[in-house]
């Protein structure tokens, strides 16, 4: 087509291109520019080549929507050019939460939109004024909203960013924003977002100075290769102030791992990892160095499987040097006796490091035999399973050390054993269980002495509750664990989260049940006794609002950790969401506040 304008009955479109030249026919015209409108009364002007609407006017470019009584179209150099008081909306909808009236208005491809006299207007109500906007499509680029802060420490904050978008990778962008604190300092953002990334590195002045890096990435070929990057990192002297988040703060260390390999039938995988104290100064890596990763299992028959894990690494500090190699295997095997079902399990683990000049060995052995009677009565559509068993573990460990230090910890039991009875307990669909129930109890001990051993678990989904627990414990021990968590509610209803966890005294003679995880040093995450506790609530209140309180109480000391708020409005188009946050936490003096304001394109 021509530069011409097609006009139908009650609506229309527009479209727009440059007449394609008789000399050259075999140059492709470019690509039309299409605006829809509706309008009660459609005047063309074939002399201007334009048109004028009147009447309930509404005028569609790409996610934009401009209304009026009466405006008028026609060609431009920069595409459509709209005369007439409007009314711009970044959506559909006839009464969106945010739009900007203007006297006239450039719909320029393929969605970008230029106003003249534009004024922002927030549940109508006008707010700003500007003489011209340009509102960029989210593949362009273009300035970010504002955003405002005032937190505890450091007082205001405001700023504003930049996107800029890879037009060489669909859905990648990288953002930069910065912001001033009124009382003196900045922080500085730059965000890379695309399908399977996310990095974040944020910078932070403020009296000190504080490094803040988030990523994570993967990605994966046909052919197997692989490659994913995950790290938390935050280093400067104000590493742990500048953060809201008590979950940031309360990691003991800093760590990047990034991994390439190959995975097929064994997975290999090359690593370069870092591990340093939080908030240690900037550019002090701690332990950094290479690593090595292979991995390989599969079923041999129908009862039997294998698994081999061996990883080494080496890093450099300048403390000295880390060298550590671990080895994991396990070989399992099942099989049917009548009613009974027997399975036996076999682990070995053995591990070697050099710390610094100090060198120890590591091995560790562990097998165990299952003796059950799984049994099975349905009830309509129900079926529930009821499985007692009898479990004997034993295990061996031994660590050769040279030098003053232990550098791997706690030193591995000799000899242990576990004898134990229990009753497991199931009701479902077949393949679907609802609520599982396990009992426990038997004794553990070593070559010289026992004890009484006991141990629970149950966990329930029910689609609109789940549930979980797990506890050990080894009353003449005085010791034991613990971890209840609980959620109540669908996503579009009440939801309540709640946990409960801690540990007490030593339980490694009682951490080979339910001890799923051989690869890791025996009691490595029990590495220090206390409880705590914590819990969150949404609410949603209609019209797209919902509101969050959660905190978090460490139980052992009677300390308050972190509490917050949140109210979130989100339109029911999702063109726009605003949220409005509070936070206080331990480590932080005041209550931290933001307003976040993020335009969503359709």
């Amino acid at each position: 087509m021509g530069r011409a304008f097609a006009v139908l009955l009650g609506s229309a479109c527009v479209a727009l291109s440059r007449p394609a030249r008789a000399e050259s026919p075999a140059k492709p015209a470019p690509a039309e520019h299409r605006v829809e409108f509706r309008a009660n009364e459609v005047q063309l002007e074939t002399d201007e080549l334009s048109l004028d609407l009147q009447g309930d006017v509404v005028i569609r470019s790409e996610r934009f929507r401009l209304s009026g009584d009466r405006l008028s179209l026609r060609r431009s150099p920069r595409g459509v050019h709209v005369e007439g008081k409007g009314v711009l909306a970044l959506c559909p909808c006839k009464d969106p939460p945010i739009a900007f009236g203007l006297r006239s208005a450039d719909l320029a491809p393929p969605s970008d939109v230029l106003l003249a006299s534009a004024t922002l207007r927030v549940f109508g109500v006008p707010v700003l004024w500007l003489p011209y906007l340009w509102l960029r499509s989210p593949n362009r680029a273009g300035m970010l909203p504002p955003f405002i802060a005032y937190r505890g420490e450091e007082g205001l904050l405001l700023g504003t960013g930049f996107h800029l978008p890879l037009a060489s990778r669909p859905g990648a962008a990288l953002d930069f924003s910065a912001g001033a604190y009124l009382q003196g300092g900045a922080r500085l953002e730059a965000r890379w977002v695309q399908p399977g990334a996310r990095v974040l590195l944020g910078f932070d002045q403020f009296q000190q100075s504080a490094l803040d890096l988030r990523a994570t990435a993967a990605s994966s070929g046909e052919s197997g290769a692989f490659a994913a990057l995950r790290t938390d990192w935050l280093a400067g002297e104000r590493g742990q102030v500048a953060t809201s988040s008590i979950e940031r703060v309360a990691l003991p260390s800093d760590r990047l791992r990034v991994g390439v390999g190959r995975a097929g039938s064994a997975v290999l995988g090359f690593t370069l990892q870092a591990d340093a104290p939080r908030s240690s100064a900037l550019g002090d890596f701690g332990l950094t160095g290479p690593g090595l990763a292979f991995g390989l299992g599969g079923a041999l028959g129908r009862r039997a499987h294998y698994a081999v894990l061996a990883t080494t690494r080496g890093a450099h500090s300048p403390e000295g040097e880390l060298f550590t190699a671990r080895l994991a295997a396990e070989l399992g095997a099942s099989a049917e006796l009548g009613p009974f079902l027997q399975s036996m399990r076999v682990r070995q683990r053995a591990t070697y490091a050099s710390v610094f000049e100090q060198q120890s060995s590591e091995v560790e052995s562990e097998s165990r035999a299952t003796f059950a009677l799984p049994l099975a009565r349905r009830y309509g559509e129900l079926l529930h399973t009821l499985a007692p068993y009898v479990e004997a573990t034993l295990g061996v460990g031994s660590r050769v050390t040279t030098g003053n230090q232990e550098p791997l910890g706690p030193a591995p039991p000799g000899a242990r054993w576990i004898l134990a009875s229990g009753l497991g307990s199931a009701l479902g669909v077949p393949r679907a269980e609802a609520a599982r129930v396990e009992l426990v109890a038997g004794a553990a001990g070593d070559a010289q002495t026992a004890e009484f051993v006991a141990a629970a678990r149950a966990r329930s989904d029910t689609g609109l509750l789940r549930l979980g627990a797990e506890a050990r414990a080894l009353p003449s021990s005085r010791a034991g664990d613990l971890l209840l968590q609980s959620e109540l509610g669908r996503h579009d209803f009440v939801r309540l989260r709640a946990h409960v966890e801690g540990v007490r005294g030593d339980l490694r003679r009682a951490i080979g049940i339910f001890a799923d995880d051989f690869t890791l040093p025996m009691g490595a995450r029990l590495d220090r006794s206390g409880w705590s506790t914590g819990a969150r609530l949404a609410v949603p209140w209609g019209a797209g609002i919902e509101s969050e309180i959660g905190s978090e109480f460490d139980v052992t000391h009677a300390a308050w950790l972190a509490a917050w708020g949140q109210v979130r409005y989100r339109h029911p188009c999702r063109c726009m969401s605003l949220s409005l946050g509070a936070m206080r936490r331990q480590g932080r003096r005041g209550l931290d506040v933001g307003v976040n304001l993020e335009l969503i394109p359709l």
